[in-house]
């Protein structure tokens, strides 16, 4: 049965490659042809990208029908590479994302991050088996985002003003206008929704990466996950939705403890995030004349899903010390990662 983008070629009559998917196919079929399994590219140019289009690119349910296409025609006994470039987005779209990539490929799935896999990419991640970083990548706190605020901080802001106010009633003309904003079961909203994102990506965890391990030692196991989620979600420890969280932090290690295992004398570590440089956008601009991508989904196999790409280029910049446990987060394997993810 031929997918609909099969059919929507045939109609057009038309070859829809463009000389970006040319190269993106090269490099694809190279490390799908050395890995012998499938490799599906999952690509999004939300750091190029104005901000109110932003939705554009983040997890939709719409992303769906862009892997029913790559992946249909591909051996599922071959396991599946996925390689993740994305902002995250709605939980639910990634829930069901996740949930049809496991009908097709069970618990063979192994998460590639070239550079940022941010929420609801770090929840995609967790439901794989294995994650490949390199010394650049990054995962992502997944804490829900409430119409652009932290739902955490949102209930914590909450119960300050409960606890302030009974401590001092005169603290009630400060924080009436904060709590006026809040809508008829926000709070029970924020906290359905944390609950929603730490029960998902512990499942994952259970399901996936950690499964055979908690057959092996369920106590141990178990605790460990308890601390990858609180490194997830707890906002006292990333500070900030869009932090990164580095490679060694990933591994459980830091520059004191090349082990993993945490000392008293382990100190939080600085980092940086190298980003791609700004000539890279100038040439994406002028090369062809080419319409800029937004999002890619893209697999080894011939052309069959139609292209929504973007463009790269920032600058680098060092954030401040990541302030945060070394409690081994979900990468046991790892390797540098070299593949081509997405030219734009």
């Amino acid at each position: 049965m031929p997918s609909f983008r099969e059919i929507q070629k045939e109609i057009e009559g038309k070859d829809p490659e463009t000389p970006y998917d040319v190269v993106r196919r090269k490099y694809l079929g190279g490390l799908s042809e050395k890995t012998q399994r499938n490799t599906i590219l999952y690509y999004s140019g939300w750091l190029q990208k104005p901000k109110n289009v932003a939705s554009l690119m983040s997890i939709n349910d719409d992303d769906k029908n862009g892997f029913m296409s790559v992946v249909h025609g591909l051996d599922a006994s071959k396991g599946l590479d996925l390689i993740l470039h994305t902002p995250g987005g709605d939980i639910a779209a990634t829930e069901s994302l996740v949930d049809y990539l496991h009908q097709k490929f069970g618990r063979d799935m192994r998460a590639i991050v070239p550079q940022l896999a941010m929420s609801g990419g770090t929840i995609i991640a967790c439901a794989c088996k294995e994650i490949v970083m390199g010394k650049q990548s990054s995962l992502g706190p997944i804490d829900p985002q409430i119409s652009g605020l932290p739902a955490s901080g949102i209930v914590s802001e909450f119960y300050n003003a409960n606890k302030e106010i009974k401590e001092d009633k005169d603290k009630i003309n400060v924080w009436s206008p904060v709590i006026s904003r809040y809508y008829p079961s926000l709070i029970d909203s924020c906290k359905k929704a944390i609950q929603w994102s730490e029960d998902l990506a512990g499942s994952y965890l259970l399901g996936s990466m950690f499964r055979d391990e908690l057959q092996r030692d369920a106590e141990n196991t178990e605790e460990r996950i308890e601390k990858i989620i609180k490194l997830l979600t707890d906002q006292d420890i990333t500070k900030s939705h869009n932090r990164h969280i580095p490679t060694p932090v990933c591994r459980g290690r830091t520059e004191n403890n090349p082990n993993g295992r945490r000392s008293r004398a382990a100190r939080p570590r600085s980092f940086g995030s190298p980003r791609v440089s700004p000539h890279h956008r100038k040439h994406d601009r002028h090369q062809n004349n080419r319409k800029p991508e937004r999002k890619v989904v893209r697999s080894n196999i011939p052309y069959r899903t139609k292209a929504k790409t973007s463009r790269r280029g920032l600058t680098a910049h060092t954030r401040p010390a990541l302030e945060v446990p070394a409690c081994g987060l979900v990468v046991p394997f790892i390797m540098p990662c070299t593949t081509t993810y997405g030219k734009a």
